[in-house]
């Protein structure tokens, strides 16, 4: 269960041995081996876990899933993508958070906060990656909205570009087989099913 949700269900011995839901493969992945010699690829989670009172859009476990839907249109590599997804994070967390005392006093002494956030969190997520022209000039966007004191307009604007069903719509239960039903949008045809994408992105997962 991930935020209130279901994301797989089905027979225990079958959950535990062929996991089909990205969340539920994650979650397994953590159990430690009593053998010290086995080879174990964890799924480590990027992030924390959202707040229930602001959850996200679309699938609750977009936000760390390791293998969340990418559009299409855009053509980065994983790092790029990893780098992206914090910067979301980043902004997602400033759309919620309350100002705080020491920004209200740095703006009544005359200084842009605002502005200097946002060229602080572009430099600390991006200088030491090789953005593609098209993904620079969306962060940029979204970095102009931030130090306008529009973060929520900031957010939005990084959900429409780098963002896809997984931010937009509640996924279905689907039937994995063996009388189990997982939550995510990578079980429907067009898709590349959860296993195969997690070992398109350099993950063992000893499927099989």
């Amino acid at each position: 269960m991930y935020l209130g949700n279901l994301m797989e269900v089905g027979p225990t011995e079958q959950l535990f041995q062929n996991p089909e839901n990205p969340y539920t493969r994650a979650l397994l992945s953590a159990i430690p081996e009593p053998d010290p010699t086995a080879q174990v690829d964890r799924i480590t989670l990027p992030g924390s876990p959202p707040s229930p009172r602001d959850p996200p859009e679309g699938c609750p476990f977009a936000t760390r899933c390791p293998v969340r839907i990418r559009p299409e249109d855009i053509e980065a590599s994983d790092e790029v993508w990893d780098r992206i997804r914090e910067f979301r994070d980043v902004i997602r967390e400033r759309s919620r958070a309350e100002q705080s005392i020491g920004e209200r006093l740095k703006e009544r002494l005359g200084f842009d906060t605002a502005l200097a956030d946002s060229e602080e969190i572009v430099d600390e997520e991006f200088s030491d990656v090789d953005l593609p022209s098209d993904v620079r000039g969306h962060v940029e966007q979204a970095a102009a909205y931030l130090s306008d004191g529009e973060p929520d307009a900031a957010r939005a604007y990084l959900r429409e570009v780098f963002g896809s069903q997984c931010d937009t719509e509640t996924p279905q239960y689907y039937d994995v087989g063996d009388r189990r039903m997982s939550f995510c949008h990578r079980h429907a045809q067009e898709h590349v099913s959860p296993g195969d994408e997690l070992r398109q992105r350099g993950y063992d997962t000893h499927d099989g």
